[in-house]
C-alpha cells in the first residue's frame, strides 16, 4: 500500500542573504556572508553589488555557491559598501541589507 501524501513543497527564489561583512584591502575587498534559505532549490550563483560613496557600481556575478568573494579593481582611498543577492533555478533573491562602510587601501 502507498503511504499518505506528503505536504506540498513550493520551490521559490532564495530569501535575501544576511548582512555581509567586509574586510578592505589594497584595491580590493573581501565580502563574506552566510548562505540564506534557498526555498527548495540549491543556490548556484551570488551577485555582489558594490556602492562607491553611496552610488551603485557594476554587479559582480559569481557562478559559485561560495559565501566569500574577493572584489577587485576598487579605487584606493574610497568608501565602499556592498549588497549580496542569491540565485537558484527559480531566480534571484532580493539584495541583502547593505554592509558596513569600508575604506579601500
Amino acid at each position: 500500500a502507498f503511504s499518505a501524501r506528503s505536504s506540498v513543497v513550493r520551490v521559490g527564489s532564495p530569501i535575501p542573504p544576511p548582512k555581509p561583512s567586509v574586510v578592505a584591502g589594497v584595491g580590493q575587498a573581501t565580502v563574506a556572508w552566510h548562505s540564506p534559505v534557498n526555498n527548495g532549490s540549491a543556490i548556484d550563483w551570488y551577485r555582489v553589488t558594490p556602492f562607491l560613496a553611496g552610488t551603485t557600481q557594476p554587479d559582480r556575478v559569481f557562478k559559485s555557491n561560495k559565501t566569500k568573494q574577493l572584489i577587485t579593481v576598487l579605487k584606493h582611498g574610497k568608501r565602499y559598501q556592498f549588497k549580496v543577492a542569491a540565485h537558484n533555478k527559480v531566480g534571484w533573491s532580493a539584495p541583502s541589507v547593505v554592509s558596513a562602510t569600508v575604506v579601500v587601501k
